[in-house]
């Protein structure tokens, strides 16, 4: 069945203002974005927002479930069965803080448990499949029993919120000015051979690069803890 040129202009528009909403939210915070701030952006009246979303909480829901569809299908494509297990948690967990770099006020929104409840079973929903594969490639890595499968889990969630806790925070259009870390640094008592505190050497330009590096090197510092704790 072909779609009609009223449908395509009402999923064009539907677009634009979720897009509006994260061009606000990015350039003033999510507490920020209303109804009227996004039909103003797209010169549009508020009731045609409505006629699209019930309210912010309806708008904020669609971009959420737009974000772990968008998690997910990303996931999925870098994670093969095919692949030893390893190399498939090394993946997964990659995914989520390249996809943390790519679409960072998306993701803030995705992650933000002070909103209220229902997005926080949104993001419990979500992210079972990708658990679920974690799991399964650290039972056949290691043939541990499940409450060590579910430890190693657990460890690579809080490595992974970790990292991404510092991308959000002082990377991109979130990092402090060079001048804040310099401060920061004077205050210290370290000695001067020391150098600069790696967070200054992720906000310079190259900084998405290093924090991947590093990353990847904790992932293999961590995989090999497991590794020896196993043999």
């Amino acid at each position: 069945m072909s779609v009609s040129k009223r449908d395509l202009r009402k999923e064009k528009n539907r677009e634009a203002i979720l897009e509006a909403a994260l061009t606000i939210a990015r350039e003033e915070g999510w507490e920020k974005v209303t109804i009227r701030k996004i039909a103003d952006r797209i010169l549009y009246t508020p009731p045609i927002v409505y006629e699209h979303f019930k309210n912010k909480d309806d708008l904020l829901h669609q971009l959420i479930k737009q974000g772990y569809d968008e998690l997910r299908a990303s996931t999925l494509a870098a994670v093969k069965d095919s692949d030893p297990p390893r190399e498939r948690i090394k993946n997964l967990m990659k995914v989520r803080l390249k996809f943390n770099m790519d679409r960072p006020t998306l993701h803030q929104l995705m992650f933000d448990f002070s909103l209220p409840e229902w997005q926080r079973e949104q993001a419990y929903i979500n992210m079972r499949a990708i658990a679920s594969l974690a799991l399964k490639a650290f039972k056949e890595l290691t043939g541990g029993s499940q409450k060590e499968v579910q430890g190693y889990f657990m460890n690579m969630v809080a490595l992974v919120m970790g990292y991404t806790m510092i991308v959000s925070n002082f990377m991109g259009s979130n990092a402090p000015p060079p001048e804040f870390f310099q401060k920061l640094h004077g205050l210290t008592e370290e000695p001067a051979e020391a150098g600069p505190l790696p967070l200054v050497l992720m906000t310079e330009k190259n900084g998405n690069e290093r924090a991947l590096r590093l990353f990847e090197q904790a992932i293999d510092r961590f995989l090999d803890s497991i590794k020896n704790a196993e043999s």
